[in-house]
């Protein structure tokens, strides 16, 4: 089915591209590559979808505006953090997996701050089964 097909080829992307960051990081700053990195592909979504560009101003609302801001600050450190490990850290692929460990947390606050009990127990044993695998690539 699609969505199956749609996942498999997120998880090459995922791969391919921490892999990727790896080794450009070997040779690059972080921060510079943390900017291109965050303005590179909003310039090229720019590109093909100019047109939505009036919508911006929805953001200019203070409760908007604040809300994005700590959405942002905590993306950037969660960012600089993950690409620090990938510079700095020696196992690529232990270091992908720790990363994962936010599939954990997410399915914990998923179910409880947005009330997500659909499937919970599907939704558990995913983060479990993640759990294991940090565990056993650890």
């Amino acid at each position: 089915d699609r969505m199956a097909l749609f996942m498999a080829l997120t998880l090459v992307a995922f791969g391919v591209g921490n892999v990727n960051d790896r080794y450009i990081l070997k040779f690059a700053n972080i921060y510079p590559y943390l900017v291109f990195d965050f303005v590179a592909p909003s310039l090229l979504l720019l590109l093909f979808y100019f047109k939505e560009l009036p919508q911006i101003k929805k953001f200019r609302e203070i409760k908007i505006a604040s809300q994005l801001l700590v959405l942002c600050v905590v993306y950037a450190v969660s960012a600089t953090t993950f690409l620090s490990a990938l510079k700095y850290g020696e196992n690529v692929s232990q270091i992908s997996v720790v990363n994962l460990t936010s599939v954990i947390i997410t399915v914990f606050l998923a179910l409880v701050l947005l009330k997500e009990t659909n499937d919970w127990f599907k939704k558990l044993t995913g983060a479990l089964l993640c759990f294991i695998g940090l565990i056993l690539v650890s």
